[in-house]
């Protein structure tokens, strides 16, 4: 904006050369002020304000300069009643929501918001310069919405609403993950007791697991959820709810009857809400644990079925708590308080394994039972670390070489010959690897008892 005095003196060549400084520093407008009776501009200039895209404005003579700034800056940064009133405006939508989004369809509260702000939100973490609100369930974060800041007051207002979607987002979730939950929590307790009692108080807890319709002296399968690496410890209510969230998930998908000597059943057929047979929830430290549980002995290949289970427990919780990581065990079947214990120890060690994949079964292909449950104590993931860490250190494809040769020569009983067949070499090529392994090692190989935690260590790291 020109002042007066400025303004007066661009006329002819001043006005070209003012738009020419106007256009390399990006200005978008001139704004010529107290002409009384502004003319057609030269067409010198016409051409000049065409091509570099200036507008050229004339203001009244009797327009104040300092109220015409003020007046341009709000309309660019908003005015604050104007802001206020979208907000208002916003927030009555989201509070009157026509029809009324089903518990949980936090995406159609996101949508609303969006439309009712003009902004861009989505579910992401938030960047430098953005708008964002934390969406919280029993004090744990489970995602974050985020959207570019407007400048001005309509920011400030912004701020306000998506606080206020979030908090929308927040009651839609805890509705949809929290029901009458009280016999799920009774039968949770008891289980989880039943978890870690010792024998002289299991059978106390049996007989309370029986009154309230839980089958423990059927056959049981467990499936544990484990949130993995969280920005903070998960709280008791928190993961009590992701366990029901995940227990309805279960409860929701196809039921079959899995006894011995019976058929598939159609799916989509009821599954048992509660009672002898059906899912249940239980808790392990700090882990979920899922316990389906049958009256009679379930067929042979029930162990695909708690897979595909684990499955969709994962794809529910990525969908509802997109920035928590989950990861799934899945153990075998077995009868009894005993098999229960036994099922829930199986599922733990598979959490335990090496493996990059999030579902993890503990009779999975090439993972050996036994070498899983020495793999998932601490003593032994500690000895494999110390055993490999020389050639670990060798980094990337040279270690990964490296210890596949150690593991090839140990398997072949140190066979150059059946080594160097296994992996397409020459034999000589062989030796000078082994030469260089031993150096790094500094273990024994020919010393049995090193030569088998070596062994050990090599099949337990190839695993991942």
């Amino acid at each position: 904006m020109l002042s007066k005095a400025v303004s007066a003196d661009s006329q002819g060549y001043k006005l070209d050369i003012n738009l020419r400084q106007a256009a390399g520093q990006g200005i978008a407008g001139l704004v010529l002020t107290g002409r009384s009776a502004p003319g057609p501009i030269a067409m010198t200039a016409a051409m000049l304000a065409s091509r570099s895209g200036v507008v050229v404005l004339a203001a009244p003579e009797d327009l104040d300069v300092v109220e015409l700034i003020v007046a341009a800056a709000a309309g660019i940064a908003g005015w604050a009643d104007g802001e206020l009133r979208r907000a208002d405006e916003a927030l009555t939508r989201l509070r009157t929501m026509e029809p009324q989004p089903v518990p949980g369809d936090t995406a159609e509260i996101l949508r609303v918001g969006s439309e009712a702000l003009d902004l861009d939100l989505t579910v992401r973490a938030p960047e430098a310069g953005d708008v964002f609100a934390r969406i919280l369930l029993d004090g744990q974060e489970v995602s974050t919405i985020s959207a570019r800041m407007p400048h001005g007051h309509r920011g400030a207002a912004s701020r306000i609403v998506v606080s206020a979607i979030a908090a929308a987002m927040e009651r839609s979730l805890s509705a949809a993950v929290h029901g009458p939950g009280i016999p799920i929590r009774t039968r949770s307790a008891v289980l989880g007791d039943i978890l870690v009692a010792d024998d002289a108080n299991s059978a106390r807890l049996a007989d309370q697991a029986r009154r309230l319709g839980v089958s423990v002296d059927g056959w049981h399968r467990a499936l544990m959820l484990h949130l993995v690496k969280p920005k903070e410890p998960p709280s008791f209510d928190f993961l009590q709810t992701i366990g029901e969230a995940a227990l309805r998930v279960v409860r929701a998908g196809p039921h079959e009857d899995y006894s011995a000597g019976a058929s598939l059943a159609t799916p989509g057929s009821q599954t048992p809400q509660s009672g002898a047979s059906g899912w249940h929830l239980a808790r392990w430290e700090d882990r979920i644990v899922l316990v389906e549980m049958w009256q009679r002995q379930p067929r042979l290949d029930v162990g695909r079925l708690g897979m595909a289970a684990g499955r969709d427990v994962l794809a529910s919780m990525g969908a509802q708590f997109p920035q928590l990581r989950f990861r799934c065990g899945v153990g075998m079947a077995h009868q009894g308080v005993q098999g229960l214990r036994a099922s829930v120890a199986e599922a733990r060690v598979a959490l335990g394994a090496p493996n990059r994949n999030n579902l993890v079964g503990y009779d999975a292909a090439g993972l050996k039972s036994m070498l899983l449950e020495w793999y998932g104590t601490d003593t032994a993931r500690q000895a494999v670390r110390e055993l490999l860490t020389p050639l670990e250190e060798l980094g990337g494809e040279r270690a990964e070489t490296a210890i596949t040769t150690l593991q090839a020569y140990l398997d072949e009983q140190g066979s150059l010959v059946r080594v160097a067949e296994r992996l397409h070499l020459h034999r000589n090529a062989i030796v000078y690897r082994m030469q260089q392994i031993r150096k790094l090692l500094k273990v024994d190989l020919d010393d049995a008892d090193q030569r088998l935690a070596v062994q050990l260590a090599c099949r337990a790291r190839l695993l991942r």
